[in-house]
C-alpha cells in the first residue's frame, strides 16, 4: 500500500510523536509498504529540505509553515490533491490542522493516532499562565476534537489508562495499540559502545525530553541545590531542546549550579543508550496529569529502557 503519514511535526523537530511516526513508518516500509510523511517545515531555522528520502526509505514532504506559540503549526501549502495517489491516510494529532483538512473530505480511509489531549502548561517561557485561561482553552480544544474524531474511519491511542481517562477518548470508540521498543537495537548499541557496569556514574542524573513547560524540567533544576547539599559531586545531564531552554538556563545561573549541570541538546540513538546506561536515574518531572497517567500505565513497557541501568551487554531480558 501507499501510505501518507500526516504529522504536524517531524524531524528535524524532535519529540516523542516525531520518533513514533518515524519508527512506525520504517517498520511499515520493511513490511513492503510505501510511506510518505507530509509535515510542516519546522523549526524554520533548521532549513530542512522540502523533499527528502531518509536512509530507512521514508519519503518526507515538508510544507512551508509558521509555528504559532510553538504549538500550533499553520501551513497554506497543503491541499487534498497531494493525497490522490495514496491508499491510506494516517493522521497524527494534536495539532488538528491536518485532520480538519481531510476528515470526511477524501475517499481513502482515514486512520488517526490520538497521541494526547490538548493541554495548556502552567507557564509559558517561564511566565505563569492565567488560571482562568487553562480550562477554557482546553475545554474548547476537547470539544473540537470530539467533533472531528468521529469523522475518521479508525481512531487509536497507545495506552488503555489514557483512553479511559481522556475527556475526549472516553467518549469516542477507539483501539489501544501500545508502542513497541526496539530491544535489538538497544543491545547492538550496548555492545558497540562496550557499556559495562564500571561505566555507570553513581552521581549522574538524567533528564531527557523537549524543553517545554509541561515537561517540568525547571522543577528538577530547582531541586538541584538541595541534592547538591547532600551530594556535592552530583551531576545533572539535560538532553533536549525547546522553547523553555532560556528560562532553564536562567535558573541554573540564578542557583549558581552551572558546574553541576550539562546541556547536551538533541542526541543520537547511540548517545541516548549511553546516557541511560551510565546514569544512576532518569527523572521524569512532568507536571501534566495526562503524562503522569500514561507513565503509570506504561510501567511494564518502560521496564526495558529503565533496565539499561542494570543490564549488561549480552544479557537477555
Amino acid at each position: 500500500m501507499k501510505i501518507a503519514m500526516l504529522s504536524p511535526y517531524f524531524y528535524p523537530h524532535t519529540g516523542g510523536t516525531e520518533k513514533y511516526v518515524r519508527d512506525l513508518s520504517a517498520v511499515l516500509i520493511k513490511e513492503g509498504h510505501d510511506v510518505t510523511v507530509i509535515t510542516n517545515n519546522l523549526p524554520r531555522v533548521k532549513n530542512a529540505p522540502a523533499h527528502e528520502v531518509l536512509p530507512d526509505g521514508i519519503k518526507v514532504v515538508r510544507l512551508d509553515a509558521v509555528d504559532l506559540f510553538y504549538y500550533l503549526p499553520v501551513s497554506w501549502q497543503f491541499n487534498l490533491k497531494m493525497l490522490e495517489e495514496y491508499d491510506v491516510v494516517h493522521v497524527h494529532v494534536p495539532a488538528f490542522s491536518f485532520l480538519r483538512a481531510v476528515a470526511g473530505k477524501i475517499r481513502q480511509p482515514v486512520v488517526v493516532t490520538y497521541h494526547c489531549d490538548v493541554t495548556v502548561s502552567e507557564k509559558y517561557f517561564g511566565m505563569p499562565v492565567p488560571g482562568w485561561l487553562i480550562p477554557s482553552f482546553e475545554g474548547s480544544a476537547n470539544l473540537y476534537a470530539k467533533n472531528l474524531l468521529p469523522k475518521a474511519d479508525a481512531v487509536y491511542n497507545t495506552t488503555s489508562s489514557y483512553g479511559e481517562t481522556s475527556p475526549v477518548l472516553k467518549n469516542i470508540p477507539h483501539r489501544v495499540i501500545p508502542i513497541g521498543i526496539f530491544t535489538d537495537k538497544i543491545d547492538e548499541a550496548q555492545k558497540k559502545l562496550k557499556l559495562t557496569p564500571d561505566k555507570k556514574n553513581p552521581r549522574q542524573i538524567l533528564f531527557l525530553g523537549r524543553l517545554a513547560g509541561n515537561k517540568g524540567c525547571d522543577y528538577l533544576v530547582k531541586a538541584m541545590p538541595g541534592i547538591l547539599a547532600r551530594f556535592p559531586d552530583a551531576k545533572l545531564i539535560i538532553c533536549g531542546d525547546g522553547e523553555e531552554k532560556a528560562h532553564i538556563l536562567d535558573l541554573v545561573t540564578q542557583f549558581d549550579i552551572g558546574p553541576s549541570v550539562t546541556f547536551l541538546g538533541t542526541a543520537t540513538f547511540e548517545r541516548l543508550v549511553e546516557l541511560y546506561y551510565t546514569s544512576l536515574v532518569y527523572v521524569f518531572p512532568s507536571i501534566n496529569a495526562w503524562r503522569l497517567l500514561a507513565s503509570c500505565s506504561w510501567k511494564r513497557w518502560l521496564t526495558p529502557p529503565l533496565s539499561w541501568l542494570r543490564i549488561y551487554p549480552g544479557q537477555t531480558r
